[in-house]
């Protein structure tokens, strides 16, 4: 099975989004249905943030330590 690993950063506290991140992560990220991430609630809200153009409901989260 091939298939691409991305590491998204997540941003330390309140801030603009565009402000630190590449407009090339969020349009990756935007192709992604399959998360591995430590905290599932974090890792909607930041989600949420990027603005995802997918339902987050319907994305899949695996946590791993």
């Amino acid at each position: 099975m091939l298939g691409t690993l991305y590491l998204i950063p997540s941003t330390l506290g309140e801030c603009c989004i565009s402000d630190v991140l590449p407009q090339r992560t969020s349009e990756i990220v935007n192709r992604i249905a399959h998360y591995v991430v430590e905290n599932t609630r974090s890792a909607r809200r930041f989600l949420s943030k990027l603005n995802v153009q997918k339902d987050i409901n319907c994305l899949s989260f695996s946590k791993r330590y």
